[in-house]
């Protein structure tokens, strides 16, 4: 039977005291039915616990493929409104350029129109001008034949 070192405290030497290890058959050693029958509800909750862990662990890949395949929806919805995005982004510089051409050509346009107006002004007035010449001149011209009875354009 094996040994072990007993250190004694009372005394000042150390002695070697063997404890005897129960052998097999005695008494106080449980058998294999009796460890089995101890070991079983640990089994059991182990049992228990590896089938959770595989439920678990089937939930979170059917998770996984699920958040795999959304990503992969969401991935195409992006690149579909990335491509509408790019067209409308150069649509709109297209239209900005647009925009910056109708905007030169309306100040030309409108100093045009403000040129045509003055002139139009000074046509008009030229207009009158000749027209009081015209009349002062008719006046002069039927007084100096005398068929003029009353003139009502002065000097």
């Amino acid at each position: 039977l094996p040994t072990t070192p007993v250190v004694d405290d009372n005394t000042d030497s150390t002695r070697r005291r063997s404890r005897r290890t129960a052998a097999p058959g005695d008494a106080e050693e449980p058998t294999l039915t009796q460890i089995k029958s101890s070991l079983q509800p640990t089994i059991k909750n182990l049992q228990i616990v590896l089938s959770d862990l595989d439920t678990a662990i089937h939930r979170h890949e059917s998770t996984v493929t699920s958040a795999n395949e959304e990503a992969k929806k969401l991935e195409a919805a992006l690149e579909k409104h990335g491509k509408a995005l790019e067209y409308y982004q150069c649509l709109r510089e297209d239209l900005a350029t647009w925009m910056g051409a109708l905007r030169e050509l309306k100040k030309m346009v409108d100093l045009a129109e403000d040129a045509k107006h003055q002139w139009e002004g000074e046509i008009t007035w030229r207009r009158k001008e000749r027209a009081w010449e015209w009349q002062e001149d008719v006046a002069d011209v039927l007084e100096n034949k005398g068929l003029l009875e009353k003139s009502i354009v002065g000097d």
